[in-house]
């Protein structure tokens, strides 16, 4: 599994493999397909003395994450209090062989409450040599609780040319290398997903196209713009987390107005910028919950001016 960038993050896990003083928890924060999984993917891997493709095999390794339902084929609302119960016997069990056991919560803000707190005496009270990773895009998605307990580390979006040569070196054509390279935003693990699914490649620039088409233009065009979002009524958890990805490229997008100085053209002013950026936020956070996404999106086409 290739790290792409986050140097710093990497070198820093592995002195501290070197001197043999890991914590028992590490809170990994920053935006969706940045590379956090598989740099927790790739210091369990170093524990354990095995390689990340092995890791699920390793008696010492456990990973969890939001489910699909068995039964329906749908997305669980969350990570289940079931779920955190079998990863507290797995780290709880006594080993004959000595070593790390080495959990990976991905997507941690899918826990609820209960589920949070059946995690905490674990947190704060570890037996042998555990370590944890919980993997998240928000910290406000998680309770003080839990962030307190843990060492945050923060993961940044990587620089354009990282990607871009990366690419090259997967003989992907330079012009395309480029554009996948831009419209990326310097998430290496989208810039993948785009070489290896197209389909997902032309998601992302059709949500591009729509969020930009909507400056300008009076409110009920703009509601017919997003229409199509609220297709999905079959799943409606999948659905939720399909528009929390597209509101991420909207936010990707409205940032990069303000960056190449496109404000002006977009009709955006720096306060406007704010109050739309804020919006875009709250709906991320809020759209987990009870709230109809259809209200939460109407509220983000009410502030694009």
């Amino acid at each position: 599994m290739d790290i792409l960038g986050h140097e710093k993050i990497v070198n820093f896990f592995d002195k501290v493999l070197e001197n043999g003083r890991f914590g028992h928890a590490y809170l990994f924060v920053g935006p969706e397909s940045l590379g956090k999984k598989a740099v927790a993917m790739q210091i369990a891997s170093k524990l354990l003395n095995s390689s990340v493709e092995n890791l699920h095999k390793e008696f010492g390794f456990s990973f969890v994450e939001q489910e699909i339902d068995q039964k329906t084929g749908k997305t669980k609302k969350g990570i289940s209090i079931d779920q955190i119960r079998d990863l507290i016997n797995f780290l709880s069990q006594k080993s004959f062989v000595k070593g790390y056991k080495i959990a990976i919560i991905n997507n941690a803000h899918k826990m609820s409450s209960i589920t949070s707190n059946a995690l905490l005496k674990t947190l704060e009270e570890p037996k042998g040599e555990t370590v944890l990773f919980l993997i998240t895009e928000n910290l406000d998605e998680l309770p003080s609780t839990i962030i307190s307990r843990c060492q945050i580390v923060h993961f940044e979006p990587i620089e354009q040319d990282i990607i871009f040569n990366y690419l090259l070196e997967l003989k992907i054509d330079k012009e395309k290398a480029k554009e996948i390279a831009e419209l990326s935003l310097g998430l290496p693990g989208k810039a993948i997903d785009f070489v290896e699914n197209s389909g997902k490649f032309d998601f992302y620039k059709k949500e591009i196209e729509r969020f930009e088409s909507m400056f300008g233009k009076p409110f009920y065009e703009k509601r017919a713009c997003v229409e199509e979002i609220f297709g999905n009524k079959t799943d409606h958890i999948a659905q939720r987390d399909e528009i929390r990805h597209i509101l991420s490229v909207w936010q990707f997008i409205l940032s990069s107005f303000l960056k190449n100085a496109c404000s002006v053209k977009s009709g955006l002013t720096y306060d406007s910028y704010i109050k739309l950026n804020d919006s875009i936020s709250e709906a991320k956070n809020l759209i987990s919950f009870n709230i109809h996404p259809r209200l939460l999106i109407e509220n983000i086409l009410l502030l694009i001016p």
